[in-house]
């Protein structure tokens, strides 16, 4: 896996994650799969494997180490030039940090998500969590309202997911 994986394995690490595998066995499951990548060198199966530990810790509750892990795939993926890898893991810690009480934080990095989440090949996918995402960090109703109507404006259509839109759906009713 570790020679085979790159940025667009978003749909593997769900499965793994929302599965019967669950978030436990998915750290397990990270951590052989970056020492396999660390020993053939494969940079983006190292990233890959970071935002998967850093997503299974923060849905085990351990949100301090998937916030620092998470910051270190935004890193990895960076460093590799992956929209789709990178506006994944910084959904994914715009997440963490909204958790954690960040919400302004939140509010930042899920914007920058956006912004790669647009040029992505998989944004049909990524643009309803992190639309999802940014309705939840709104600093008021308002404001959450606003990112609603954006969202469902921009994403609705024959090309959004229909599996994916329980992302965005369930935010925008919260906040209408």
């Amino acid at each position: 896996l570790a020679q085979v994986v790159f940025d667009s394995h978003v749909c593997v690490a769900q499965y793994l994650l929302y599965g019967p595998t669950g978030p436990v066995e998915a750290i397990r499951v990270a951590d052989e799969l970056r020492s396999s990548a660390e020993a053939i060198g494969s940079a983006p199966a190292v990233a890959f494997a970071a935002t998967l530990e850093g997503e299974a810790r923060m849905l085990s509750g351990d949100l301090d180490a998937a916030r620092d892990r998470l910051a270190e795939a935004v890193r990895l993926h960076r460093a590799l030039d992956t929209d789709t890898g990178l506006a994944h893991a910084l959904q994914r810690l715009a997440e963490a940090h909204l958790y954690l009480g960040e919400r302004a934080e939140a509010e930042r990095v899920a914007t920058e998500a956006l912004t790669r989440a647009r040029w992505s090949p998989l944004s049909q996918h990524l643009l309803q969590r992190t639309y999802g995402t940014l309705i939840a960090a709104a600093p008021d109703p308002e404001a959450a309202a606003a990112v609603a109507d954006d969202a469902l404006a921009t994403i609705d259509g024959p090309d959004a997911c229909h599996f994916c839109h329980v992302m965005v759906a369930a935010p925008a009713a919260v906040a209408y």
